[in-house]
């Protein structure tokens, strides 16, 4: 009889060669050989022939025929019976359920491999053995996967064994394990694509590392057909992409972040934690940062006349602790008790959030503080640094002076150019206690350096406590200027901001030229003039709390006596 040749993706059907019986092993990953996977030896046919081997692997029985009929040299009509009587083979029932259950059917050879029935009518081997071959395969599978999953503990070890699954068929264990384990390894590659995502490939810097659906997939690359053709017609979105592009791949590259992008700037915003917090930070840093642009262009048109050809860059990270790792990593030399900082080498701004919204005025202000500071570096001529401290951290205390509006759902608005209370009841203190520097002064303190100098000359100790009055004291003084009644000192201090940034030349000269005068003793005037002003911005920031604080106790007052009224009836 011809051999039948083996089908495809089957076991080879022909027989072994040895005499000895053979142990199907399975692919495990331990190596071992489960109970029931030692072969047997078929028992010999009558007139001494040698029935095939069985071999019975994986726990599964296999039967493998190579003839259910013995042909005789002669007549071909002899039948094996394996055995002694009473004893049969599964060979045996094999031929006898080809058969059809009649003993003495003629086999009849078929150049295709069949085996003859009674009827004539041929069947497949493969029809025999498939059923139960891949029955028996699936449950030695799950049983397989059952004593690995029991050992599977480390994250790993179930992502390995998820991807077992995947290799053998078990779609349903390998889902079950993917959906357990993507839940707290979202960015493993393998668990997305065994969940059926693709990474996308496109320039969309919205989809770019990230896994999607397919039909998430579908919408980003039609997202990215225009994304592209943007790049290719706007030099400011090309610029941004760039920007963002070199730094989630090199300086930002280990930061979980999000990109808010609205020209000329761009926030690198840490992840938070939950979609919620992201959400809601983006969209505050989107209104806060486009505020302080549009309130810088409208209020110094003369020297906001530019933009940068690289975008300007702040880093917002989510709280105290990642601020301080981040700056520690990066050797940013963030002063102890920072809570935002603008570095002159990497042109960027640092700050953090606290997360819970508890944030003052003035710490939201601080944001807008940097900004300024960022702003009038790249506004100056090239290398050309603020001549006057005082006016530099003056003016961008200015701005830091906010008034906050809520507009619902956790959105505020943002006007800058307010009463900085903090700094005014730093400034009331120094009034109180005479510590403050004459004006004329101040102007000449060009370091924080030179400043608690003066400041130690004039009163003593140490510390940086003139380094401090440049803040607050300088701060009172340019809000004298820009919004008091009087409109010459307004339009002076402009004078000298055109001066300080426009031709890079601040120093206590330029002011002089400025405010129109020739010696210290004119300062005198204005000197006067100031102190006036800053007391009766004190008294009037009392007589309003005062107000509020009645208010409340009125209020409060009104609500105990219904209390009562009500008790009483």
């Amino acid at each position: 009889m011809a051999q039948r040749r083996p089908s495809r993706g089957r076991r080879n059907l022909a027989r072994p060669t040895d005499t000895e019986p053979q142990a199907a092993q399975t692919g495990d990953a331990t190596g071992s050989t489960p109970a029931g996977a030692r072969g047997r030896r078929a028992a010999p046919a009558k007139g001494g022939s040698a029935m095939p081997k069985i071999l019975i692997g994986g726990g599964a029985l296999v039967a493998i025929i190579v003839a259910a009929v013995l042909i005789t040299s002669g007549d071909g009509d002899k039948k094996g019976t394996g055995g002694s009587k009473g004893t049969e083979t599964v060979a045996d029932n094999a031929a006898d359920n080809t058969a059809g259950n009649t003993p003495d059917a003629p086999a009849n050879a078929s150049g295709g491999g069949d085996t003859g029935t009674g009827s004539g009518k041929g069947t497949d081997i493969d029809s025999l053995l498939g059923p139960e071959d891949d029955g028996d395969k699936a449950a030695q599978l799950r049983e397989d996967f059952e004593r690995k999953k029991s050992l599977a503990e480390s994250i790993p070890d179930r992502i390995a064994l998820a991807k077992w699954c995947e290799k053998n068929g078990l779609k349903s264990e390998m889902k079950a394990l993917v959906t357990e384990l993507l839940e707290t390894n979202p960015d493993n590659s393998d668990l997305n694509r065994m969940s059926g995502k693709k990474l996308f490939d496109g320039e969309h810097l919205d989809y770019q590392e990230k896994w999607l659906t397919p039909e998430e997939y579908k919408k980003a690359k039609e997202a990215d057909k225009e994304y592209v053709a943007k790049l290719a017609s706007d030099p400011k979105f090309e610029a941004m992409h760039a920007t963002v592009s070199q730094m989630r791949f090199n300086y930002l590259k280990d930061f979980k972040h999000t990109a808010i992008r609205m020209w000329p700037y761009i926030v690198f915003l840490e992840d938070f934690g939950n979609e919620r917090a992201n959400a809601r930070y983006a969209k505050d840093y989107r209104i806060r940062i486009t505020a302080f642009y549009d309130y810088m262009k409208k209020t110094y048109p003369n020297i906001v006349n530019k933009e940068p050809e690289t975008p300007f860059r702040i880093i917002v990270l989510k709280d105290r602790a990642s601020f301080n790792k981040f700056n520690a990593l990066n050797g940013n030399g963030a002063s102890a008790g920072a809570r935002a900082f603008y570095h002159l080498q990497t042109k960027f701004i640092y700050t953090y959030e606290k997360g819970d919204g508890g944030d003052s005025l003035f710490e939201r202000g601080v944001v807008f503080h940097e900004c300024t500071h960022q702003l009038l570096d790249f506004l100056r001529p090239k290398n050309r640094y603020s001549e006057s401290m005082w006016f530099e951290e003056a003016l961008s205390d200015f701005h830091a002076g906010v008034k906050i509006q809520p507009i619902g759902d956790g959105e505020f608005t943002y006007e800058l150019g307010h009463l900085n209370s903090a700094r005014l009841n730093q400034m009331a203190t120094a009034l109180k206690t005479k510590k403050y520097f004459k004006l004329s002064e101040m102007f000449q303190c060009r370091t924080y350096g030179e400043a608690d100098a003066a400041y130690r000359r004039k009163f003593g100790g140490g510390g940086s406590r003139g380094k401090g009055l440049l803040y607050y004291q300088g701060w009172s003084f340019i809000y004298f200027c820009m919004e008091g009644p009087n409109k010459a000192h307004r339009d002076a201090i402009l004078r000298y901001l055109d001066q300080d940034v426009g031709q890079g030349e601040g120093d206590y000269n330029i002011l002089n030229q400025a405010f129109k005068i020739s010696n210290h003793d004119q300062w005198e005037p204005i000197q006067r003039e100031w102190e006036a002003y800053v007391r009766d911005l004190i008294k009037e920031r009392k007589a309003a709390r005062a107000k509020k604080a009645n208010s409340k106790g009125m209020g409060s007052g009104r609500k105990r006596k219904k209390k009562d009224d009500d008790e009483s009836k």
